[in-house]
């Protein structure tokens, strides 16, 4: 499994990344969710691009 990065790219839509915090004592402090900025994927698709080109 992975990001399709050309995807990314052509629809502005970024992943969701899910993370969790659990207390030393044992049990769930909290949870949440976060998107990454749109211009790492941006950057990647570029650097991509430009490799293949070659």
């Amino acid at each position: 499994m992975g990001i399709d990065i050309r995807k990314v790219a052509e629809t502005g839509i970024t992943p969701i990344c899910h993370g969790g915090i659990i207390s030393k004592e044992g049990g769930q402090i909290g949870a949440g969710a976060a998107r990454f900025p749109i211009e790492h994927y941006l950057a990647a698709a570029r650097a991509f691009a430009e490799d293949i080109a070659e």
